[in-house]
């Protein structure tokens, strides 16, 4: 029986355009300076265009160490890290729904919510005593946006967990590390809208029977709406560890 000879479809026909030019194609050459300089110059451009990559594809926090150190030098450094913080946090509650239906969870209580988000109180730590002046109120600020993703939904029974939530202690205590520090250098900070919301947000998670949100930060801010309240109000927890660099050994 005779063969038959498969006719080309128009995607065919497109694969052999595209491997056509390809050969066609003059591969690219890197450039070759004469001037020493030019070609630093251009090194530098590369590398401020590759930094730039990295911040915008929202992979700042899992680069090398030696790229982060120059990352982090420049004047915007804690606005893009605390950028990275917030998009990789709001990512991992993203995953907990899983991509995979047949793996999915029926329910997710407070307490996953509350395990996903803690590993982000060490970056807001380290953010915290970045250089930038803008630091502070931007860990001051995601604390209490980790806050508000440890919880997740709790209109059905039980969604609330178990209380094991283990990002409450250590979002508290940084906050109320953080929260003094920012009041030292502005005795004139505005706490009480911030005392207000948190204060609002713990008596409703109470009704769910969470009783660790913030507790020790709206017992200090409300301490300082007393006459004779100063910064350095005192904790029943003792205070974070101070900042360490991350590229300390």
């Amino acid at each position: 029986m005779a063969s038959r000879k498969r006719g080309l479809d128009s995607s065919d026909d497109d694969v052999l355009r595209s491997v056509k030019r390809l050969h066609a194609t003059t591969p690219t050459v890197l450039p070759v300076y004469a001037d020493p300089q030019e070609e630093i110059n251009a090194l530098r451009a590369q590398i401020a265009e590759l930094h730039q990559f990295i911040e915008d594809a929202g992979v700042l926090l899992k680069a090398p160490p030696s790229i982060r150190q120059h990352l982090d030098a420049r004047p915007n450094a804690a606005a893009s890290f605390a950028k990275a913080i917030k998009t990789d946090m709001h990512q991992a509650i993203k995953d907990l729904g899983y991509d995979d239906y047949e793996h999915r969870p029926s329910v997710i209580d407070g307490d996953e919510y509350s395990q996903a988000v803690e590993g982000f109180v060490d970056d807001i730590r380290i953010l915290s005593g970045c250089p930038q002046a803008d630091s502070l109120q931007l860990a001051l600020d995601l604390l209490l946006e980790l806050g508000d993703c440890s919880y997740g939904g709790l209109e059905w029974k039980g969604g609330s967990g178990y209380g094991e939530r283990s990002s409450d202690l250590p979002a508290d205590d940084l906050f109320c590390y953080l929260a003094k520090k920012k009041r030292r250098a502005d005795p004139s900070w505005k706490f009480e809208p911030i005392l207000e919301d948190i204060a609002g947000s713990s008596k409703n998670l109470a009704d769910y029977g969470i009783e660790t949100y913030f507790i020790e930060s709206i017992a200090l801010m409300q301490s300082w709406k007393k006459p004779t309240a100063t910064a350095e109000s005192t904790l029943t927890r003792p205070e974070p560890s101070l900042y360490i660099s991350p590229y300390s050994s």
